[in-house]
């Protein structure tokens, strides 16, 4: 699949300085590199050096390396790259967590313990059995000032040694913008693990 951008494509930002990371608008292609624009001023902040770029595709999100070079104030070069991949559903990255979340549904709240996460979905441990035909409404807190509120529709679901119940499900009604937030949550947190 060749990759072509269009003009005000967005382009999520992860440079190696995880902080930095930002949207990017596409004002300009070839076949060699991007012209782009901050979606946000960074103030202060260069984005240079490489990066890990995600942008949304029909099928997926497209994932690939790229290096960054400043061509004014706002502005910068992205130089395209040789090979690139498609993250299918199935393939997003996952992570280990630990985190307490509520579920909603109708007029009740069930707290559960969720494991693993990914753009796709996510893995918890409750205490009561979950419907697998039912969807339940949670809020996903990404860090201090982000967060993302989806619907959580379970697939399977096991009884562990514990008497608890494990379940697997994916998001439904998650925007194409907070599937790239979370992805690239995601990304990110699995790096600053295998750099500690």
């Amino acid at each position: 699949m060749l990759l072509s951008f269009k003009e005000n494509q967005i382009i999520k930002i992860v440079p190696q300085d995880v902080e930095a990371t930002c949207s990017v608008r596409v004002l300009d292609s070839c076949e060699e590199f991007l012209c782009v624009e901050l979606v946000v001023p960074q103030g202060e902040k260069v984005l240079t050096g490489k990066a890990e770029c995600f942008t949304n595709a029909d099928d997926g999100i497209i994932y690939f390396k790229s290096k960054i070079s400043k061509i004014d104030e706002n502005q910068y070069k992205l130089t395209l790259p040789i090979t690139h991949k498609l993250l299918q559903r199935r393939e997003y990255t996952r992570i280990s967590v630990n985190n307490c979340i509520v579920l909603k549904v109708e007029n009740r709240e069930v707290d559960v313990l969720m494991t693993d996460l990914s753009a796709g979905g996510m893995r918890l441990i409750s205490p009561q059995e979950l419907s697998l035909s039912g969807e339940y409404e949670c809020t996903l807190e990404l860090d201090k000032t982000h967060s993302i509120t989806t619907l959580f529709a379970p697939i399977r679901q096991d009884k562990n040694e514990k008497g608890s119940y494990v379940t697997s499900g994916k998001f439904s009604k998650l925007s194409n913008k907070d599937r790239i937030a979370l992805a690239q949550y995601c990304f990110r947190k699995q790096m600053e693990n295998i750099n500690k």
